[in-house]
């Protein structure tokens, strides 16, 4: 086995258990994804980020030194995000959910931008939580050998 099989054996984690450590941490991925959408259109941490003086004035320098390009940018990004807030196929998502569909658009791409920032954090979480959610004894135990434990603990109390 390669070396992922082998880190996952060491966990307990058996070959058959490898399709649902996928499905999981793909699940785990997307729930993160549409978290951090949440969040980001609950607080707008970008904008907040560039309400700050460092970020401010990095934006104006960037602003000062590439005027005609970060003008084509911001246009370009408004504008696709403007399109994509009236598309038929995405515009019901927003209205069924009763949200604003241009400030959603946003933050599907802060959510994911966000998301890419922090994945060796997230993905690191993700790696775990599936770990321990498929992790196995290391011994599998009969159930004539747990009936044996919990009698031992019955006949302790009763010889109080």
């Amino acid at each position: 086995m390669g070396r992922i099989g082998d880190y996952l054996q060491k966990y307990g984690i058996r070959k058959s258990d490898v399709p649902k450590a996928v499905l999981i941490l793909k699940g785990l991925s997307y729930g993160t994804w549409f978290g951090m959408i949440a969040l980001c259109y609950r607080y707008r941490p970008v904008q907040a980020l560039f309400r700050m003086k460092r970020p401010q004035q990095l934006l104006n320098n960037i602003r000062g030194r590439y005027p005609g390009k970060y003008e084509n940018w911001h246009g370009f990004i408004m504008n696709k995000s403007e399109k994509l807030a009236r598309w038929k196929y995405f515009s019901w998502i927003p209205y069924n959910l009763g949200l604003h569909s241009k400030r959603f658009t946003i933050a599907i791409a802060e959510g994911t931008v966000s998301c890419k920032v922090l994945l060796p954090i997230t993905l690191s979480l993700q790696f775990w939580a599936t770990i321990h959610l498929l992790k196995h004894p290391k011994k599998d135990i009969t159930i004539d050998e747990y009936m044996e434990g919990t009698k031992e603990v019955y006949d302790a109390e009763d010889e109080e």
